[in-house]
């Protein structure tokens, strides 16, 4: 005290009627108290040490708040704050022999506060007028019997993680004088607790009862009560006598979750507001926590505050939307409402059916109803334009002798219906099916079906109907004139359906391994139907497979076909996907035209038509073409027949390029072989064809470039083609001695480039092209030399050989003796290549990138002067003594000689071997210095930057990429993201994998267009660091993998949560293999003289698949200019790295629950637990402003931050122990699927 303060108390003990001597006494005895309180604290803290616990509610916390209350008694009349204490211990407090009758608001808790100890605690405070008990132990179970005894008792506050049982919770009701109570977690539901008998409260507060849904008992009868805080309970529904009038006070300071409210219950209460306009309850408010509650209810999610916590978009989309298109509490309420009536309808009707007609398949109609249900609400999304929702409907197996009614409204989103495995009565099936009257794609394929469910005018709209392997023997289709796709595969069909052949948009009609025997005449004579029909396996007669026979010559000749083409496509094995992709009907419409008939007649003019009909010439090139032809001797007669031979080599190249072009398209992981890229190849060989018509002999040099087209094989020509001196094949994935017939056509080659193809053995056709001169094998994947020493061996004008980026071990120049230039880098060369330093003419010589120990010493003789100083060594294994070797060579005997390396780089290497710097220490090597980002100078998305993407697109495409690279073109900040797709055309993808790069490239064009946040982040990781090539494709690798995730999380629409769980899960456990790759390679690049951007892609290139459980590094290029992707032995130890990373204890869930996605998840499977996360944390941070009240020094400071690492932990143990019961439960599922290299297979959900 001060002196004044201590003035101030004597005299006011002297108004006591005290005695000098009496005060002495007192101050005597008060003495001894506190020497004795003072004590007992001292020993009963002195046993504990100093942790981050301690300072929140350790023992000496305790002790120092015990005795600055103790000695605040005496100012408890004059300050509030004097009369305050907050216990929170751990440890049981020792028997204390003071008084604290002063103390009037306590706040006590911690694991000392139990059932036996809780008595004893609050016997100290006899005169409370506030107690606040907080406890997250499990050890109290009873209301403390000392409450009764607490007479002056008015607030009381409980906080439990345990619910107590009724039998205590009845033990309030004896607290008659509270004015206040808050109940946290205390009970089980409001509705639990009785109130009755407490006359004079004034304000109720529950919270965490989530079981019932009534108020709490006599809480009408309370006449002083002003507040009821219900919030944070499940209460939804309120009797009518609150409406009465009498209790408008109550009503006012009435506050309830209202998202938890049906109907039935909140519309009485709304419109008693509504009508009653001078109440304080915030109308909008509840209306629109009411219709958050429905909408959230209906995507079946619960109706609390902690119920569909809408990870992934849709409900908080949902309700944005419909808060922007309804304005005011009453227009929400009446849509709400009327979605309410419609949702009601569904809801009884389904329920009905399932009550009355599925008695004994329970299972089957929940899972029948929720679907349908969910089908409804993604309806619902459409109707308020969220961007994504499901517009399939897949009830497979349905087997139920009665089919669900539903409303007229709520289903016109669904375009695909997928019925399949359908058992149920034929007038069932067809009303079902009629209730979606907007459905474009049908699938009833493996249903027993004996007749067509669909009747005229049923499904205006449907285009593809599925009917594979039904009984169906007879069907009528004449009625369905937008029909496209049919297919009957399998199905008793015994006759040609009927009206097929007349349907105008028919691409497709699959009747392979029907019944049918005959063809009708009408079906025969229409060209589309022939082609669009499969008639495999049906046991036609004689009579009708000789007609058939006969229709398809007679198409086969009209539309350019070699013979037999299209029977050889219907045997082609037919892709499982419905609708198919690419129909013949398709591919015929890409077929090439033929040559039109050459008239009869004679005369330039003449002449001029018959050459134009050939080669497309104008007029004025006709003519001057016929000149040409005169000039060099030959006659009028002599024109018109080599125009006529002409005429039929172009008619017999057109059949073969058309019969190579109708094959069905093929796909793997990152090719697509299809009739489009096949026709653009054609067209470029028919243009190739035509240059060499007209060409004169001193001039007769053309080139075949089909770089970048994904074709697979390509077809034997009818005609030579000895004006090709160039060929470029890169990339286009023949096989080994597939294309020798193609090949064979090309006399005259100089230059033949065959990279990229996956070439273990060349094609046999090269070893005829004895006039080659240059020959690029690069990334075929070759191992052996010998292929490449038998096919090209005999080439003695070969000058120039690309074997770089293969597999080679050894390689001899012995074959070639006039060798000018060869490219062995990237291989897995160990030596010095055979006859290399013999060969007199080879002056460039590549061998970078391979793992050469040592270089011949004859090597440097001045007589290999010029092969040195055009030889690269550089990135091989070269001993210290060759490095310097190097050097004294290069300073000396050839200053130009550096092979490969510069000055500065090779005296770092041989510093780096003379000290051992490249040890296991990775603390001795500098980090490498940071590169800035490349300065752009301007915007690089003009037209000649947008070209090389749109040459292998479709046409009917180009206008809709080019308004999409235009929109991007116009957004702020983009010189990075343009600056990059540009300088992509220099990559080795571009070079040997265009085709596979032009989809991801406008893949990720089309995710940048759509999404602005994702835009801007892509935008801002465009820039790339230096200008290596390998750089920029690994900053695309980037973007992809950024987009992949995007994709992934906006195709998980609303639905079954394991199925979101699964998804998220295969997501994350790629995206945590992507950083542990990184990371390996990131350790691997310290210590190197290498760029660390082509490290990495050497790990994430070898690591992307070949993982057990199916999935793969996502958004990863295959090919790399300056290094090779990691294989072999390092491969499969960096991938166990991998793994012993991932399986190390935590590591996954530490990385999983850092996802926000995860996070928002496991919030919406697991509300409960989120909230008492949340209401924990709420309590210690009042328990911790309550401890330090008035004192906000460096203690507090210090306890704050402690309290944030005690609850951050707290979180994070909680987030990974339900990460844990996740994998649990759907693990398994994960690893049995294989996971594709794109993100939109994660989930399988058809979405807009």
């Amino acid at each position: 005290m001060t002196d004044e303060q201590a003035l101030k108390f004597l005299l006011e003990q002297g108004g006591l009627g005290k005695t000098d001597q009496q005060i002495f006494t007192l101050l005597g005895n008060r003495t001894r108290e506190w020497q004795e309180l003072e004590s007992t604290l001292d020993q009963w803290a002195a046993s504990e040490g100093v942790t981050l616990r301690s300072m929140l509610d350790g023992k000496r916390a305790v002790a120092q708040a015990i005795k600055a209350a103790w000695r605040n008694s005496p100012r408890a009349t004059e300050n509030p704050n004097f009369a305050r204490l907050d216990l929170f211990c751990s440890d049981p407090l020792p028997s204390l022999q003071a008084d604290f009758s002063h103390v009037r608001e306590l706040t006590v808790g911690g694991a000392s506060f139990t059932d036996a100890t809780s008595d004893g605690v609050l016997g100290h405070f006899p005169r409370l007028q506030k107690l606040s008990i907080n406890v997250t132990n499990s050890r109290l179970r009873t209301i403390p019997e000392a409450l009764s005894g607490m007479t002056e008792l008015i607030d009381l506050r409980i906080t439990s993680n345990d619910r107590l049982a009724t039998q205590e919770i009845a033990r309030l009701g004896h607290l008659t004088n509270l004015e206040n109570l808050e109940l946290s977690r205390v009970l089980e539901s409001a509705g639990a607790l009785d109130v009755s008998r407490l006359s004079k409260l004034r304000s109720l507060t529950i919270s965490g009862a989530y079981q019932g849904n009534t108020l709490p008992i006599g809480v009408l009868e309370l006449p002083r009560l002003e507040r009821l805080n219900l919030r944070a309970t499940s209460v939804n529904s309120l009797p009518a006598s609150l409406f009465d009038g009498a209790h408008d006070g109550l009503l006012s300071g009435l506050s309830l979750n209202w998202s938890w409210f049906p109907v039935e219950t909140f519309k009485p209460l709304f419109e008693y507001v509504k009508n009653h306009p001078m109440h304080l309850i915030d109308r909008e408010e509840m209306v629109m926590g009411y219709c958050k509650g429905q909408l959230r209810r209906w995507g079946g999610g619960f109706g609390g505050s902690f119920g569909l916590l809408d990870g992934f978009g849709q409900p908080d989309a949902l309700l944005s939307a419909f808060l922007q298109q309804w304005t005011g509490a009453e227009a929400r309420f009446n849509a709400i409402e009327a979605l309410g009536n419609e949702y009601g309808d569904l809801s009884r009707q389904l329920d009905a059916w399932t009550k009355h007609y599925l008695p004994e398949h329970n299972f089957a109609g929940f899972s029948t109803t929720e679907t349908l249900k969910n089908c409804w609400y993604n309806g619902l999304l459409k109707r308020y334009g969220v961007s994504s929702y499901s517009t399939t409907l897949d009830l497979p197996l349905m087997a139920f002798a009665q089919l669900p009614d539903l409303p007229v409204q709520g289903f016109s989103h669904v375009t695909t219906l997928k019925l399949t495995g359908l058992s149920s009565p034929l007038e069932q099936v067809r009303r079902f099916i009629g209730q979606f009257s907007q459905v474009q794609t049908l699938d009833l394929s493996g249903s027993q079906l004996t007749e067509m469910p669909i009747t005229p005018g049923d499904l205006p709209a449907l285009q593809h109907l599925d009917l594979r392997h039904t009984p169906l023997a007879h069907m009528d289709v004449s009625a369905m004139s937008q029909l496209q796709t049919l297919d009957l595969t399998g199905a008793h069909l015994q006759t040609w359906p009927t009206g097929a052949e007349n349907l105008p948009g028919l691409t497709s009609l699959d009747l392979r391994f029907t019944q049918i025997t005959t063809l009708p005449e009408t079906a025969l004579a229409r060209d589309e139907a022939v082609i669009a029909t499969n008639l495999t396996g049906t046991p036609l007669t004689p009579a009708a497979q000789a007609a058939l026979t006969a229709a398809q010559a007679r198409v086969e000749n009209a539309r350019g076909l070699s013979s037999g083409t299209l029977a050889r496509f219907t045997l082609e094995e037919v892709p499982q996907a419905f609708p198919p992709t690419e129909t013949a009907t398709l591919i015929a419409q890409r077929l090439l035209p033929l040559p039109g008939e050459v008239p009869a007649g004679e005369g330039n003019a003449w002449l001029a038509e018959c050459l134009q009909r050939v080669n497309g010439f104008s007029d004025e090139e006709a003519s001057r073409a016929i000149e040409q032809l005169r000039e060099d001797g030959a006659s009028d007669t002599q024109i018109s027949e080599r125009i006529g031979g002409w005429h039929q080599t172009l008619e017999a190249l057109t059949r073969e390029l058309n019969g190579w072009l109708f094959i069905r398209e093929s796909r793997g992981r990152d090719w697509v072989v299809s009739s489009h890229t096949r026709r653009l190849a054609a067209l470029r060989i028919l243009d190739c064809w035509r240059e060499g018509l007209t060409a004169r002999a001193s001039m007769a040099y053309s080139a075949l470039n089909l770089d970048g087209l994904q074709l697979g094989d390509l077809p034997a020509l009818p005609t030579a083609l000895p004006h090709v001196w160039d060929l470029n094949l890169t990339g286009i994935r023949l096989t080994e001695q597939g294309s020798n017939g193609f090949l064979g056509a090309f006399t005259n080659l100089r230059s033949l480039v065959l990279s990229g193809q996956s070439l273990q053995t060349l094609p046999q056709a090269l070893n005829a092209m004895n006039l080659l001169e240059r020959v690029e094998l690069s990334a075929n994947g070759i191992t052996d030399p010998e292929s490449v020493y038998s096919t090209l061996g005999g080439h003695q004008r070969l000058q120039r050989l690309d074997l770089s980026h293969n597999n080679l071990q050894t390689f001899s120049v012995a074959s070639w003796s006039n060798l000018e230039w060869l490219d062995l880098r990237n291989n897995r060369l160990t030596g010095w290549p055979e006859g290399v330093l013999e060969a007199r003419h080879l002056r460039t010589l590549n061998l970078s990138a391979n793992g050469i120990t040592s270089i011949p010493s004859e090597a440097f003789s001045v007589r290999h002067n010029a092969l040195m100083s055009g030889t690269d060594l550089s990135d091989n294994s070269l001993s210290r003594d060759d490095l310097e070797h190097i050097r004294d060579y290069a300073q000396s005997a050839h200053p130009s000689a550096w092979l490969g390396y510069s000055a500065r780089h090779i005296d770092e290497l041989i510093d780096d071997l003379a000290s051992n710097t490249e040890s296991e220490s990775d603390s001795e090597v500098e980090p490498a210095p940071i590169v800035p980002d490349e300065v752009i100078d301007a915007v690089e998305s003009g037209t000649e930057r947008l070209d090389p993407w749109l040459e292998m697109l479709e046409p009917q495409a180009l206008v809709t990429h080019r308004a999409l690279w235009n929109q991007l073109a116009a957004e702020p900040d983009n010189e990075a993201f343009f600056h990059l797709l540009a300088q992509l055309r220099n990559t080795q993808e571009f070079t040997l994998a265009r085709a596979d790069l032009t989809r991801r490239v406008w893949d990720v064009l089309r995710a940048t267009a759509s999404d602005g946040e994702l835009r801007q982040t892509l935008f801002g990781m465009s820039n790339t660091h230096g200008t290596c090539v390998d750089g920029r494709i690994l900053t695309f690798s980037n973007l992809e993998v950024k987009v992949f995730e995007h994709n992934a999380l906006q195709g998980i629409g609303p639905g079954r949560l394991d199925q979101k769980g699964a998804a998220l899960l295969r997501l994350s456990r790629q995206l945590f293999r992507l950083a542990k790759v990184e990371e390996l390679a990131n350790e691997k690049a310290r210590g190197r003289h290498a760029d660390p951007a082509e490290v990495r892609l050497e790990y994430r290139i070898g690591l992307t698949s070949g993982w057990d459980d199916g999935l793969e590094l996502p958004g990863q290029p295959r090919n790399m200019l300056y290094g090779r992707p990691i294989s072999g032995e390092t491969l499969n130890r960096a991938r166990a790295a991998v793994l012993e990373r991932e399986n190390k204890p935590g590591a996954f869930y530490e990385d999983l629950i850092n996802r926000d996605y995860w996070v928002q998840y496991l919030k919406e499977k697991y509300p409960e637990a989120f909230s008492a996360l949340e209401r924990s944390a709420e309590e210690k941070q009042g328990q911790l402003e309550d401890a330090h009240e008035g004192a906000w020094g460096a203690d507090y400071t210090q306890a704050l931050e402690s309290l944030g690492i005690e609850l951050a932990i707290e979180r994070s143990e909680k987030l990974i122990e339900l990460s844990r019961k996740e994998t649990g439960e759907i693990e398994p599922s994960v690893l049995t699927e294989p996971q594709p290299g794109t993100s939109k297979d994660l989930f399988k959900q058809p979405t807009r």
